[in-house]
């Protein structure tokens, strides 16, 4: 079964604690997520970035898609180049559990006024 799952998400960021620094230039941010929409529920992750121009990160969403309820992880990758913002944001492949076992996609993101809009494209 494929299908579209969409809605909004609100994002906090906070420190992760008295870190020492790996590398000059890179930051690391750990967040809480509420997701509403199609998927409701909450996330938290870890991120690393650089200088605002690039980030990878890892979080686990654990909630409800289409009347299933589970967890799996998305991996981010996201970058910017000329005032263009590039995102690569998917499901890590066999991190399903409960009713969204078996769950693999992409998530496309929109950001206007600072409010986070996503469409999940996915099969379970």
């Amino acid at each position: 079964m494929s299908a579209v799952a969409s809605g909004t998400f609100a994002v906090t960021f906070r420190p992760p604690g008295d870190l020492p620094a790996v590398v000059p230039g890179i930051q690391e941010l750990a967040f809480d997520k509420l997701w509403t929409g199609d998927l409701s529920g909450h996330s938290q992750g870890h991120m690393l970035a650089y200088a605002q121009t690039a980030y990878v990160a890892l979080e686990v969403f654990t909630g409800t898609l289409a009347g299933r309820t589970g967890q799996f992880a998305f991996a981010h990758l996201g970058d910017q180049a000329q005032g263009q913002q590039r995102l690569l944001y998917r499901i890590v492949e066999g991190s399903g559990q409960g009713d969204l076992s078996g769950i693999c996609g992409e998530l496309s993101l929109s950001i206007t006024d600072q409010e986070h809009r996503y469409a999940v494209h996915y099969t379970l």
